[in-house]
Order: structure tokens, then sequence, then C-alpha cells
């Protein structure tokens, strides 16, 4: 299907079909990708704009009072998809599996308060 506009016509036109299908062929799943936040940045990190998942995030480290978010948005920290409150130093590597939750307008990461360093798995 295609619908080409030209010659500066600016009328409403009916475009129809009777039916029409989509096919996706292969997994689902496509090619996760990761972003590495060292400890010590303290700006926020837009790691994808448009919808996708969060697969996991690995910490490295945290300070005590570290607080990691994870937003729904590019510039902004609302809305929160998760955030990790750090009541005490981490000092072994830990993940975290989020099992796929989908975020719709871009995934933003946030380290407030104190370092953290963490790995963040995405697609």
């Amino acid at each position: 299907m295609e619908n080409i506009n030209d010659n500066d016509n600016d009328t409403n036109i009916s475009f129809e079909i009777i039916a029409a299908a989509t096919a996706r062929y292969g997994e689902l799943l496509t090619q996760p990708t990761s972003y590495y936040f060292a400890s010590g940045q303290t700006a926020g990190v837009n790691l994808k704009i448009g919808s996708g998942d969060v697969h996991s995030v690995i910490f490295g480290s945290a300070a005590n009072n570290a607080v990691v978010s994870l937003v729904d948005s590019i510039d902004s920290t609302t809305p929160v998809l998760w955030q990790y409150n750090a009541t005490g130093a981490l000092s072994v590597p830990i993940e975290v599996n989020f099992g796929g939750m989908p975020f719709s307008t871009g995934l933003r990461l946030v380290v407030t308060t104190g370092n953290a360093s963490c790995t963040v798995v995405y697609e």
C-alpha cells in the first residue's frame, strides 16, 4: 500500500482497503544492548528514545544512600519505572531482572545522592 500526496494537494482523500496483514518472522526478542554507568557520574543519561523493554540492571557497587532510577522519559525524572534506594553500601555485584519491563517514551537512567556503578540491559 502506498499513498503519495503531490502537487500541493491539501484536500482530504479517502484511502480504503478491504484487507491488510502484517507478518513478522523470527524471534520476538531483538538484540538487546547494554550501557555501563560508571561510579562518579551524577547527571542523568538517556539510554533510548522511543519504546522498548528493560531486561536487567547489574550493580557493581552503590554508596550508602545512592538513589538509582529508571525513568520512562528523555528529559525528566518522571514517570519512574523503577527506583533503588541504597540503605547501605553495596560491595558485591547483584542483578535485578525485570523480565522485559516495557517503556514507551524513552529510557533514562538517573543516579542521585550517592555514587553507583551499574550496567543496564535493554532493547
